[in-house]
């Protein structure tokens, strides 16, 4: 397995360059919210993240009650001409007192906007609780990858019946890193590093000179 880690904003001023140093392979950053939260600390953490090597997918934390298609757009905006290195990721774990099946539909609409713009399999981060109950163990997103959230001393999480195998874990939102004051959530990969190589959507651009000291 491979380490990572996501942020926001919440994360304050990140030394990106210590944190390489301790081995983190992998990173999702925050880049928005529903349709006019733009996460303030999202530039800096991305363009930072990669020159020290890190690969980085963002991700954006859906308003089900908002229009998917103008998420999905402002989304993109935020991107850029850099979708970064692994598929974007749609966190999905609030259900906005929409019914659930609209929510799934929603949610359905954002993927495959923004997977056709960025040629890929968007990642779905849910919690393992949350998707199994509220979100009735949908099969909607069984074609793309799991980002699951679950939060136990076990040695695997508990992954929704549509998945046969979780992509990513958040498995600790108490975690300390080097580099980052105060809590972060800890991330695992399940594969190798040439395994993440493969799902990425891109290669990382080579890093800055005198970035890696």
């Amino acid at each position: 397995m491979q380490s990572g880690i996501d942020v926001s904003h919440f994360q304050s001023e990140i030394d990106w360059r210590k944190v390489q140093r301790v081995g983190v392979s992998f990173v999702f950053v925050k880049a928005s919210e529903g349709l006019t939260v733009r996460d303030p600390m999202f530039h800096m953490n991305w363009e930072a993240a990669g020159e020290q090597g890190i690969v980085r997918g963002a991700y954006h934390f859906f308003r089900p009650q908002l229009d998917p298609v103008k998420q999905a757009d402002f989304f993109l905006e935020l991107l850029e001409d850099d979708p970064g290195e692994l598929p974007p990721a749609l966190d999905l774990e609030v259900i906005g007192n929409v019914p659930a099946d609209d929510v799934i539909a929603a949610a359905n609409r954002w993927m495959k906007i923004v997977g056709k713009e960025l040629r890929c399999k968007p990642v779905l981060y849910t919690g393992s609780a949350f998707f199994r109950n509220t979100l009735k163990n949908s099969t909607a997103f069984a074609s793309n990858p799991l980002w699951i959230a679950h939060y136990t001393v076990g040695p695997k999480p508990l992954v929704p019946s549509a998945w046969p195998q979780w992509t990513f874990w958040q498995f600790s939102q108490q975690g300390k890193v080097f580099g980052i004051d105060g809590l972060v959530d800890l991330n695992a990969f399940n594969g190798t590093m040439a395994d993440l190589d493969k799902l990425c959507i891109r290669k990382l651009a080579p890093m800055k000179i005198g970035t890696s000291a």
